[in-house]
């Protein structure tokens, strides 16, 4: 299949140099002759496999990384959670490295510029075995006998338009599509263009098996909540897409049906623009401090992302009208959350409705004396018992901290401030955030829409 003018121009942007696959294979080797000892000093089998883009080819141009896996024979879950930190840091001793733990022990080694996330996990021989992590070996392997230099500039172009429609990423925070479901998807459908063509006509919830795998009909009746399903080629048993929300799905659909009629540069995460708002929505944000990089980013992510809904779940039960919530974090110590709402302030009576004047009798009273305690007015329009009362908080500021008073915040993290915008608070780095977040609209669907808008 042809691709067009867009698409070679943004693949110019997104293949990797020789240069940059040459420190990244210099650092592999680095990395492999310090772990090859390891097996010996536990006293058991094993090997060191490089796994995920880099080892598959499939390497984008701004990813300085690389994903190297110690395998190990004969150890279990508790072996692996209890030693295999230790292990490492013998076997890599000397080098900069730094503890993590996301399923289990690993450690990020950074050098250079580059970093190598370093995970321990048993060796295991079938994949209907493996849990979790372990499974990325298989999935390496398996794209790595399929892939070809075509197909893996036509994964680079997929990867890419999900990072730039905001899709990338199996994370809680993301809810979207992991890097080895892209590529699933790319080998399956024959190239980008081929996986939009089919996507396009998809209707939530969608079922699909490219590859001939599984059973997809018996997986969609054993992951029922999910709205696509997918059966891993590794493991049919399991649905590679589990993790993809129904507004990820909604995003992708959406924005493959539009790539297909009207093509550009900007729905590549390597070509996005930064566009000025066209209306701006008014906000109450939290900005936190705290080391969170010393957190693997998708925990510190999924946590940002649940206070977020949190907040706005709460400022809704609150009376304020929610229209829309989110996150940044700078990958260090800084993060800002927020919500965009339609006021910032509440008027000073509460309408409440109660029950028909004929309802039982307790229900009528309860309401009626309710109203009357609180200061408040009763009265019947035709049938229903209808009455006001004063809010006992106007300002969303005020009902912040109230949330933030028992809010969930990532590990390590306090509030340094709570502030509106616009308001005297909306300043610096969180200031900044908030009002790039505060029209939520795409740069590729306003890029896309604009155009054909009528002119008056």
């Amino acid at each position: 299949m042809m691709r067009g003018g867009v698409e070679e121009k943004v693949l110019e942007a997104l293949r990797p140099t020789q240069f940059q696959l040459g420190m990244l294979t210099r650092l592999y080797n680095v990395v492999e002759s310090r772990l090859a000892k390891c097996p010996e000093i536990a006293g058991v089998k094993g090997r060191v496999e490089a796994v995920g883009s880099f080892a598959k080819g499939t390497l984008l141009s701004d990813k300085w990384e690389i994903d190297v896996f110690l395998l190990l024979e004969g150890v279990d879950d508790s072996w692996i959670a209890e030693k295999a930190g230790d292990l490492l840091h013998t076997c890599l001793h000397g080098l900069p490295v730094i503890s993590k733990y996301s399923q289990h022990p690993y450690v990020t080694l950074a050098v250079m510029g580059m970093e190598a996330d370093i995970v321990p996990a048993k060796l295991i021989s079938d994949p209907a075995r493996a849990r979790g992590v372990e499974r990325t070996p298989f999935h390496t392997r398996w794209v790595k006998e399929r892939i070809t230099p075509w197909l893996a500039d036509e994964v680079r172009l997929f990867k890419s338009f999900l990072k730039g429609i905001g899709v990338y990423g199996a994370e809680t925070a993301r809810g979207g599509f992991s890097g080895y479901l892209a590529e699933v998807l790319t080998i399956g459908y024959n190239g980008f263009h081929g996986v939009l063509e089919e996507a396009s006509q998809w209707r939530p919830p969608v079922t699909v098996d490219p590859h001939g795998a599984g059973d997809p009909e018996r997986l969609a009746r054993r992951y029922r909540s999910s709205p696509l399903v997918i059966p891993d080629p590794v493991d049919p048993d399991r649905n590679v897409a589990a993790a993809v929300t129904i507004r990820s799905l909604a995003t992708f659909i959406l924005a493959a049906r539009t790539y297909l009629e009207a093509p550009g540069e900007w729905y590549f995460h390597t070509h996005q623009p930064t566009l000025p708002p066209s209306l701006s929505a008014p906000a109450v944000a939290a900005c936190l401090e705290g080391p969170m990089y010393t957190q693997p980013p998708q925990d510190v992510e999924g946590r940002l992302a649940r206070l977020s809904s949190y907040m706005a779940t709460k400022l809704g039960e609150a009376g304020f009208r929610v229209l829309h919530h989110g996150f940044s974090w700078d990958g260090g110590s800084r993060a800002v959350v927020y919500v965009l709402m339609e006021s910032l302030t509440l008027p000073g009576v509460e309408a409440m409705q109660g029950p028909e004047a004929w309802s039982d009798m307790e229900r009528v009273a309860k309401f009626i004396e309710k109203r009357l305690r609180e200061g408040g007015s009763v009265w019947l329009s035709d049938s229903l018992l209808l009455g006001f009362r004063p809010r006992r908080i106007l300002y969303a500021l005020e009902a912040l901290y109230k949330v933030l008073a028992s809010a969930p915040l990532p590990r390590g993290a306090r509030v340094s401030r709570s502030f509106t915008c616009p308001g005297a608070g909306c300043e610096g780095w969180c200031g900044r955030e908030v009002e790039r977040g505060a029209d939520p609209t795409p740069a590729w669907i306003r890029l896309a829409y604009t155009p054909r808008r009528p002119r008056s």
